[in-house]
């Protein structure tokens, strides 16, 4: 049987544009999967005076040695790829209602003789040390656990207020006008999650949640 050739044309045409169809879809889908899997950090961050304070700090530093700008906070546990934005959340709201609320309190500003990677050096340029207290180390154990990163490197809580490489004399020299002791404390009552996708300046807050115990 022989298949007019009008038809035949218009059968071609109708399977060539259900594929296109079909793989528009596939590359949406896949679009979608990109911006919904990236990397995530879970902050603990000082609120009124002294979150303006140390914003205040980190812009005047920014604009003076020419380094990124950021908000400040202490890193609970960061680099959270491989998980989704819903399993990032579900996890954190888990920790929050493990934990009450608890004070954080930064001593002095300092900086490493010497960095284990270019990473280290850059985002611990220089900052302000935390105490490690049982409260703060029980939220890095938990985090660990919750997150499959019992083996990551021993924690040490910070507040940075200079990302960057830079020398040893230039950070002194910001020591020296920013004062090296600190003791400052502050109240944790929330884990914030933020997407930590490209430069500093563009990293979004996704959730505030309050610890559970509050």
């Amino acid at each position: 049987m022989r298949i007019p050739l009008l038809l035949l044309i218009f059968l071609i045409t109708a399977l060539l544009s259900s594929c296109t169809e079909m793989k528009s879809a596939t590359d949406e889908s896949i679009s979608v999967t990109k911006e919904r899997d990236g990397s995530y950090s879970m902050w603990l961050m000082p609120e009124g005076e002294l979150l303006n304070k140390f914003s205040e700090l980190i812009i005047k530093i920014s604009d003076e040695y020419d380094s990124p700008k950021y908000k400040p906070h202490v890193t609970l546990l960061g680099d959270l790829s491989g998980f989704t934005r819903a399993e990032v959340l579900s996890k954190a709201t888990e920790l929050a209602e493990s934990l009450e609320p608890f004070e954080i309190t930064l001593t002095k500003v300092t900086y490493p003789a010497s960095y284990p990677n270019d990473h280290e050096a850059f985002y611990r340029s220089l900052y302000l040390l935390a105490e490690r207290t049982e409260p703060l180390m029980k939220a890095d154990e938990l985090a660990r656990k919750m997150f499959g990163r019992e083996n990551d490197s021993p924690f040490n809580p910070h507040l940075s207020i200079m990302y960057g490489q830079f020398p040893a004399e230039t950070k002194e020299e910001i020591i020296s006008k920013v004062g090296r002791e600190f003791n400052v404390s502050f109240e944790v009552d929330s884990i914030y999650v933020w997407s930590d996708k490209g430069l500093p300046h563009e990293w979004k807050l996704i959730k505030k949640i309050p610890l559970e115990k509050n």
